[in-house]
């Protein structure tokens, strides 16, 4: 499915899915958080504090910069007159602000852990973008039936340390190997009805279509999985359209978290990540019992 740029406006806050008209949460749900809304629109100098979530989608690989769709995502925000912030303890892709939360090959399980220990939730991001799951797909994929109770908790780890954050939650992109894009198929239908879900207890949710904004034609025929330029090109449309729609239900960014880490400098997104363990983080032992906990 193809969509036209009227079209592109209402993928964001629910779901545009075949025929099925989008869902605006925030009209099926107060939140009751403590977090202000900013009173401002997206294009009247918001301040946004993103934290990007996922796995080697997330961190760029086979972008021909590594930032994926960051870099661009940044530039459509900020063009609008928005303050933009990305913070995670990862760095991948050539732009300045590199910041990010991906792991190459990780699972939603394995993510919502190294999260937990890295303490990128520290950071009280006020919108996070969630991408996750292709790689419980795989063709190495021990259960993919696992996987929607994975992300469940992994939104519930999110809500508890970051109740304010607006979690927009991607689905899957389309995949070249047949077996895979079916489970990635029955997967998408899942995310989706956990995040609805997550939506009616409360949480800040925006729910964004990449697998039909992301056609075959622009997925990598090397590996069959990862976007090309095209493709990060057109994620980055689909978060902005996102986060343009949902942008009332985003707080201003809270005090008192973690303070953005300074990037080390350019870095590539080929290689397989591995979780900072940074001795700056005086909770560092706190989060690591709770990642314990969390098995």
């Amino acid at each position: 499915m193809f969509f036209t740029k009227l079209q592109w406006r209402l993928i964001g806050l629910g779901v545009l899915s075949g025929n099925e008209p989008p869902t605006a949460y925030s009209e099926q749900h107060s939140y009751q958080h403590d977090g202000v809304l900013q009173g401002r629109s997206i294009n009247n100098g918001m301040q946004l504090r993103i934290l990007p979530l996922g796995a080697s989608i997330t961190a760029g690989l086979r972008s021909t910069t590594g930032d994926g769709y960051r870099k661009e995502l940044q530039d459509r925000l900020e063009n609008d007159g928005n303050e933009v912030t990305y913070v995670g303890t990862q760095f991948h892709g050539t732009m300045t602000d590199n910041a990010c939360e991906a792991y190459s090959g990780y699972t939603i399980e394995r993510l919502d852990n190294a999260t937990l220990v890295s303490g990128a939730l520290e950071f009280l991001p006020n919108v996070i973008l969630l991408n996750i799951g292709t790689n419980n797909c795989g063709l190495k994929a021990k259960d993919p039936s696992e996987a929607p109770s994975q992300y469940r908790t992994l939104l519930d780890h999110i809500k508890t340390r970051d109740a304010d954050a607006l979690v927009v939650v991607s689905s899957l992109l389309p995949n070249l190997n047949a077996k895979v894009n079916t489970c990635v198929q029955n997967l998408n239908v899942a995310i989706r009805r956990v995040a609805r879900e997550a939506a009616s207890r409360g949480q800040r949710i925006a729910i964004v279509d990449m697998y039909d904004a992301v056609p075959t034609s622009d997925i990598n025929t090397k590996d069959g999985t990862h976007p090309n330029d095209d493709g990060y090109s057109r994620m980055a449309e689909v978060w902005y359209n996102g986060i343009v729609a949902a942008a009332r239900n985003i707080s201003a960014p809270e005090s008192g978290g973690r303070a953005p880490l300074k990037s080390p400098g350019p870095r590539g997104a080929a290689s397989i990540s591995r979780p900072s363990i940074l001795a700056a983080s005086g909770l560092l032992a706190g989060v690591f019992a709770a990642a314990i906990l969390a098995y």
